[in-house]
């Protein structure tokens, strides 16, 4: 049984999955822009800033959690638990390769080829709950591809750099635990689940690499750590939208494919506020194509 709706608080203004992602995609687009901004010249250890990154998301989602009152860990764990430990783990490694990504690349090179991520959903999606494929899917991934070739267009086309390497295999990361969480919102409330979903990855990280815990003082600092809240509180609200919108439709697929729209909007900022001039209407083009093409995926 889904959890009640009426549970979560902000439910009276967002009346349905749509509006929810419309906010996850002006939310995350920003939060994206600031992770580059934070990233920008910086060549600091990766791994244990997004495990304290991880960290602090956790601790602001428990605060909304309580808050709510909505808490509970008293649900069916046999059921579940086995998604849980595999999204720990590819949401904590996911989340270290798009920090690296975000740091050697572009914002709009990362976003595109991170929404590679909507086609591993649906390969899981089509194991776990039998969703076909049809022959606009197959149009559509030939979409993305094609957006990601006008991006990333050279005489060396074939060569993969850093940046996208990385943001291909965050993709794999996070699409794969998109799936899965359908399947968990069916049993586990969604406050209960953000929370779990963004703490337990940075925990896991922090327990495979215990030697990163001597670098948070460096996070700490009345110069960083203000920074790294307000991101923090940037990709929670994120997180409570998308999430949200997976709830409700019960269409996790069609959720990650429509909230990829981010693309678009992320090339537009990265151009406007980051003043990345470089490519920009072959990145806009390659962009508005690749969303096409996921559109059509679903």
């Amino acid at each position: 049984m889904l959890p009640e709706i009426s549970a979560i608080g902000y439910t009276e203004f967002i009346m349905n999955w749509k509006m929810a992602v419309v906010l996850y995609v002006i939310v995350y687009s920003f939060s994206i822009i600031l992770q580059k901004t934070l990233l920008k010249d910086d060549k600091s250890e990766v791994i244990s800033r997004s495990i304290f990154f991880q960290l602090i998301v956790g601790l602001v989602l428990f605060v909304w959690a309580l808050v709510n009152r909505c808490l509970d860990f008293g649900f069916d764990w046999s059921s579940v638990w086995i998604y849980l430990v595999v999204m720990t783990i590819l949401y904590g490694i996911g989340n270290v390769f798009i920090f690296k990504s975000l740091q050697v690349g572009s914002a709009s090179s990362f976003s595109i080829y991170f929404s590679i991520r909507v086609f591993v959903t649906l390969v899981f999606t089509y194991f776990m709950f039998g969703q076909k494929f049809s022959i606009m899917s197959f149009v559509g991934l030939l979409g993305i591809i094609i957006g990601i070739i006008i991006v990333d267009y050279s005489p060396d086309i074939l060569k993969v750099s850093k940046c996208e390497l990385l943001a291909i295999l965050a993709a794999i990361c996070v699409g794969s635990t998109n799936a899965f969480s359908q399947l968990v919102l069916k049993t586990v409330n969604l406050d209960t689940f953000l929370f779990y979903a963004y703490l337990t990855p940075g925990l896991f990280m922090m327990f495979i690499k215990p030697k990163t815990i001597n670098n948070f003082r460096k996070y700490a600092t009345k110069n960083m750590l203000p920074r790294i809240v307000l991101l923090a509180l940037t990709q929670a609200a994120a997180g409570i939208f998308f999430f949200h919108a997976i709830e409700v439709s019960n269409d996790s697929s069609l959720v990650t494919a429509v909230s990829l729209s981010s693309i678009v909007l992320t090339v537009i900022l990265e151009f406007w506020l980051l003043k990345e001039r470089d490519h920009f209407w072959r990145k806009l083009i390659a962009a508005v194509i690749t969303f096409g093409g996921l559109m059509l995926l679903v």
